[in-house]
C-alpha cells in the first residue's frame, strides 16, 4: 500500500484499531477499518499477526516500542522492513521514523500533547521527520487538532482515552482524518452523522 492509498482509506474509514491483546486480532477483523496498530507480540509471532491482516487486505502498522525482542535501532527497523513487512510503523522516536522511512516503510509519529512545551518539540518532530500521517494522544485535546491542522498539511490521528462514539465524532470535527481506539466495541461504529 502506498501513501496516496493509505490516506484515502483514512479519509474514508476514518477508524484505527489499536490492538493492545492477542484476544482482539479476530475483532478487528470483523470490523470496516483504516488499518490496525499492533501494540502486542514479540520477535517470534509478530510476522504471523501482521501476515493474518495482510491475507485480509488490512493495512498493518507496528507500534515498534512495544514489539518485545526488536531493537529500537536501524536493525531492528531494518528487520521489520525485510522480514515482518507491515506497511508501516507507529513510533513517539524520530530516529525510528526516519530509518523506517528510508525502508520504505509507511511512518505515523505519535505526540503526547502534556504541555505547552510537548506541543512546540511536537511540531518540531514533525518538521524534522517528516512523517506520513501524525497521531495525538490524547484524543480528546481537540483544541489541539485545529490548531496542529493549521500549521501541518499531514493526515491527522486523534488517539487515547476514547470512550464514546461522540468522542470520535469530536476529534473529527476539529480536524483529525482518523481515530485510533482500543474499545474493540467501538471499531463497529459508523461515524457518518445521520
Amino acid at each position: 500500500m502506498n501513501k496516496a492509498q493509505f490516506y484515502q482509506r483514512l479519509a474514508s474509514i476514518k477508524k484505527i484499531a489499536a490492538i493492545k491483546e492477542p484476544k482482539y486480532l479476530e475483532k478487528a477483523l470483523e470490523a470496516e477499518l483504516s488499518a490496525v496498530v499492533l501494540s502486542i507480540g514479540n520477535i517470534a509471532v509478530i510476522k504471523r499477526y501482521v501476515d493474518l491482516f495482510k491475507r485480509s487486505n488490512f493495512p498493518v502498522f507496528l507500534h515498534i516500542e512495544r514489539i518485545g525482542g526488536i531493537s529500537h535501532d536501524k536493525d531492528g527497523v531494518d528487520f521489520i522492513a525485510h522480514y515482518v513487512k507491515p506497511v508501516g510503523i507507529v513510533s513517539t522516536r524520530n530516529n525510528l521514523i526516519i530509518q523506517a522511512k528510508k525502508q520504505g516503510l509507511l511512518t505515523i509519529q505519535r505526540l503526547f500533547l502534556v504541555d505547552s512545551d510537548a506541543v512546540k518539540s511536537g511540531l518540531q518532530s514533525i518538521q524534522e521527520t517528516q512523517p506520513d500521517a501524525v497521531e495525538f494522544m490524547p484524543a480528546l485535546v481537540t483544541d489541539y487538532i485545529a490548531e496542529f491542522r493549521k500549521e501541518i498539511d499531514l493526515p491527522i490521528i486523534a488517539g487515547g482515552l476514547i470512550r464514546t462514539k461522540d468522542q470520535m465524532r469530536e476529534a473529527i470535527r476539529h480536524g483529525a482524518t482518523a481515530v485510533s481506539m482500543g474499545n474493540c466495541q467501538l471499531w463497529k461504529e459508523d461515524l457518518n452523522y445521520e
